[in-house]
């Protein structure tokens, strides 16, 4: 059985008389409306700023929404996202807007079952996506992956030159106790007793 996501993408293919194409678009649609700051909800907030607000409201929960107009879409989406779209997905921007226009209303409702917005991307959408569903989180940005750097590794000649630096310092710094240490053995070392004063014997008379 296919998911809402496969049927959506067939039924694209259809409308728009598009090959394998519909795939690339339909995810470039749904990344730019999950990817929209506060992810769902800021693209409704989005659509609702446009004017389109009435329509959105209508599409919540309900899975087989009418079309937009091709005007509703470049209302909704803007001119130059629909372009960089279309060049992502190797489509005509006017293929790409319709394809918008049919798909943006149902893509909504899918979202919505329910009849709630809700704040993590579904699962289907973040497996469609190529991403983890646990990676979709509430502001709809896709998490860039950290990546653990490596620790820089002086080169041997930069080794040689950080010894040699040190080698000086380091012969002073010896020298230096060497010659406390035997100062302050002299000065430390007992004196010898004084030798005992010869004696002259009296003279016997």
């Amino acid at each position: 059985m296919s998911s809402p996501i496969e049927e959506l993408v067939d039924a694209v293919k259809a409308r728009l008389a598009l090959g394998p194409e519909a795939g690339p678009l339909l995810q470039e649609v749904l990344r730019a409306i999950v990817s929209e700051p506060g992810g769902l909800k800021g693209f409704l907030d989005k659509l609702n700023a446009s004017g389109l607000g009435a329509q959105a409201s209508s599409w919540i929960g309900k899975a087989d929404n009418p079309p937009l107009s091709t005007q509703g879409a470049v209302q909704a989406f803007g001119a130059d996202t629909i372009a960089k779209l279309a060049n992502k997905a190797g489509v005509d921007p006017g293929v790409a807007a319709g394809a918008l226009a049919y798909a943006t209303p149902k893509i909504i409702g899918f979202l919505t079952a329910g009849g709630t917005i809700p704040s993590v991307t579904p699962a289907a959408v973040a497996a469609f996506l190529g991403a983890s569903p646990a990676s979709s989180a509430t502001a709809g940005t896709r998490p860039i992956p950290s990546v653990a750097q490596a620790p820089v590794q002086a080169s041997p000649k930069e080794e040689a030159a950080g010894l040699r630096r040190w080698i000086l310092p380091a012969i002073i710094i010896l020298l230096a106790l060497a010659f406390l240490a035997h100062f302050w053995g002299e000065k430390n070392e007992p004196a010898a007793p004084p030798a005992p004063a010869a004696t002259t014997p009296a003279p016997h008379y």
